[in-house]
């Protein structure tokens, strides 16, 4: 490549001998023999990248495969390829999710990972100078900033960019569940505020776009907030009436698809907080409360999903479009509920057997880098910097394929007790949401949600920090003999996180 008249194609030869590299790496135990001891101790060179790659054009691909460590490793060995100093290195980004422990309310061991987290981030940070990193909502536990906006600057960015220079760099987030629980406009306000140091934060509105444009390429985030989405229970005392919530929605829906539309970026990219697909301890929303939202990832060709909620890492892929989840920030209490695939409980998280790609229940961050326009780079890490978990190579718009591939099988909730549609349901029991753990508000009660529905509470049982999925919940009669009907999500003993409420029909109209 060195004559002059090669040099506009120098990046494309580049990007086409990674991927052959990346090809004779799954296919050739020789080069496996020869380079996985040094992709492993981080000493490749770039010239002998380059002599290997002449092998591979020379004696090209078709070995016999072999396994997935020499996919791994080749896929860290072509992220190490330096580009030559007129050719700026692939734009990437860094993603983390419910990271917002503090050190006075959480046990010690989430905010040690936590710093965990925050340190091999910086490193990544250093070596990848990312264009910006996502954060995937639940900034602040366990109830949000509660109109403070200290507590944002004390929980994040003292852990994050107050404490390494290289996370100083713009920061794009969304709200969770945990945010919402309080005032969500108090982080709105942070982004604006005189105590957002550097301007690092950004949260301009409940949803909004960002733009990306590097090396030629251009990628389109939209952040969108699922709590509004899926018309969470704790958005009512926001806006104050049902109706109000069905109109936010539209609002949200009716931009998300207009911006959708017109975008004509390379890359397009939606980021929520709650999971579309995931084999953990949430509900796959996929099959419910954001089906819409996932119809228009796959009508306008959206390749990647970004999302926190469930405490782990896992990746689903699943007719075009990735679907990730990233929220082990800080916290780690998440079950693999589908190790082997059995269709009567497998079905209602993932979308058909195969589709799971990648699972971790510890705590770690991710970082997708953009290679050219059809393909990108997904590494996700654990608690430090090299500790690779999975590598993952991601095709743009390869939606078209599998237009004509069914769905297995579609699970469909239900969202009713006994006949009476249960209104703002998030977390039911797969009979049913007579038992829920809705998305509540600090000064909302079992009672308060019951109501809402026209229902009336027997009982609310308080969540233990650490128990499993809400549907090996739903055995259990009570969980907490202590808690009553009235209790107000925010007065709940600290040893619960959350508050499962048990509805039933009214006996007669009086009553109702």
């Amino acid at each position: 490549l060195k004559p002059v008249w090669l040099k506009p194609y120098r990046r494309r030869a580049r990007d086409l001998a990674i991927e052959l590299l990346y090809q004779a790496f799954e296919r050739s135990p020789l080069l496996k023999r020869m380079l996985f001891p040094a992709c492993k101790n981080g000493v490749m060179q770039k010239r002998l990248v380059w002599t290997l790659c002449t092998i591979v054009v020379v004696l090209g691909v078709g070995r016999d495969l072999v396994d997935d460590g020499d996919v791994q490793c080749a896929m860290q060995l072509s992220s190490r390829v330096l580009p030559k100093a007129d050719s700026p290195p692939p734009p990437s980004i860094l993603v983390v999710g419910d990271t917002g422990c503090q050190t006075s309310a959480d046990p010690q061991r989430q905010v040690s990972r936590l710093h965990l987290v925050s340190t091999a981030m910086a490193d990544i940070a250093s070596q990848l100078d990312p264009t910006h990193i996502v954060l995937v909502g639940d900034n602040i536990y366990e109830n949000g900033a509660e109109g403070d906006l200290r507590t944002i600057q004390h929980v994040w960015y003292d852990s994050f960019p107050g404490a390494h220079g290289s996370l100083q760099r713009p920061w794009h987030m969304i709200q969770g569940n945990h945010d919402w629980r309080s005032d969500p406009t108090t982080q709105i306000e942070f982004t604006w505020s005189s105590l957002n140091q550097g301007g690092f934060w950004n949260l301009p509105g409940f949803w909004y776009s960002k733009r990306v444009a590097a090396n030629d390429l251009t990628i389109d985030f939209f952040y969108v907030d699922t709590l509004v989405w899926t018309e969470g229970f704790s958005v009512l005392v926001e806006v104050g009436s049902r109706k109000s919530m069905a109109e936010l929605k539209e609002q949200q829906k009716t931009w998300l698809e207009k911006e959708l539309r017109e975008s004509a970026a390379d890359w397009k990219i939606v980021v929520g907080h709650q999971v579309m697909y995931g084999d953990s301890d949430h509900v796959s929303e996929a099959f419910g409360r954001m089906s819409d939202l996932n119809e228009l990832l796959q009508k306008y060709e959206v390749p990647i999903w970004l999302n926190g909620h469930s405490h782990n890492q896992e990746v689903v892929q699943f007719k075009g479009i990735t679907y990730i989840t990233t929220g082990a920030g800080c916290k780690s209490k998440s079950m693999e509920i589908c190790k082997e695939w059995d269709a009567a409980t497998c079905n209602m998280f993932l979308p058909g057997p195969d589709t799971k790609k990648f699972f971790s229940y510890y705590g770690g961050f991710l970082s997708l880098t953009f290679l050219s326009k059809g393909t990108a780079e997904l590494v996700i890490y654990g608690n430090s910097s090299s500790s690779v978990l999975f590598t993952y190579r991601i095709r743009n718009r390869d939606h078209r394929r599998w237009l004509d591939v069914p769905t297995p099988y579609t699970f469909l909730p239900k969202h009713s007790c006994g006949s009476i549609n249960v209104l703002s349901a998030s977390e039911c029991c797969p009979e049913g949401c007579c038992r829920s753990v809705p998305d509540m508000h600090v000064t909302q009660s079992c009672t308060d949600f019951c109501e809402f529905s026209r229902l009336r509470c027997v009982s609310a049982a308080g969540i233990v920090r650490e128990l499993p999925h809400t549907s090996l919940l739903c055995g259990m009669s009570e969980l907490s003999t202590e808690l009553n009907c009235s209790m107000l999500l925010g007065d709940i003993p600290s040893q619960y996180a959350d508050l499962m409420c048990h509805c039933e029909p009214k006996q007669n109209e009086e009553e109702s």
